[in-house]
């Protein structure tokens, strides 16, 4: 996980409430309560106590995962769905599309994504993204919860990847030097 969060975030609190958010994530796949979720979330020192309508009268902003992820984290297991979630992030203020994003992924799995809204993502997701998306869900043993042909093509999928790896290491050098130029 360092590698991956380590790309836009050079903190050891950013590392930490990653893995917290990615374990309340995957005790969500599991099947584990919302109460044991929170639990262990607690036990690393990322869980709110407040509710939804205590931080909304809050409002305070950050961009900070550290303080991010626990009012992510509250949004979602104060939730009853999907949507309930990504209307409490955005109910609460502050960075909403970063803990609109973190609580959608917990919603995710703890609820499901409802059809409405994967016939909407399937409508504007670029192709290649939709191939990377099949693909981690397919390595994850998960049900890939779009509908529709793996990324419209006519590829084998061997090229769909070989393309897809070839645009991400291309991204990620651009994004790379750019950084280089910035800092120097």
């Amino acid at each position: 996980m360092r590698e991956v969060v380590g790309i836009t975030h050079s903190d050891a609190g950013a590392l930490s409430a990653s893995f917290a958010l990615a374990t309340a994530v995957f005790m969500g796949i599991k099947g584990e309560s919302k109460g044991a979720i929170r639990d262990k979330v607690s036990s690393l020192g990322f869980y709110r106590r407040e509710s939804v309508e205590e931080l909304r009268a809050l409002a305070e902003f950050s961009e900070m995962a550290t303080r991010t992820v626990p009012v992510a984290l509250v949004c979602a297991l104060e939730a009853s769905s999907f949507e309930g979630a990504l209307r409490n992030a955005i109910a609460v203020g502050g960075d909403t599309d970063t803990i609109a994003s973190m609580a959608g992924g917990l919603a995710e799995a703890l609820y499901g994504v409802p059809a409405v809204v994967r016939e909407q993502v399937e409508a504007k997701v670029p192709a290649e993204m939709m191939v990377a998306l099949r693909v981690l869900y397919e390595t994850s043993g998960r049900e890939f919860p779009l509908p529709g042909d793996p990324a419209n093509t006519c590829l084998p999928r061997s090229e769909q990847l070989d393309q897809l790896s070839t645009h991400w290491w291309s991204s990620l050098g651009r994004w790379a030097r750019g950084r280089a130029g910035k800092s120097g």
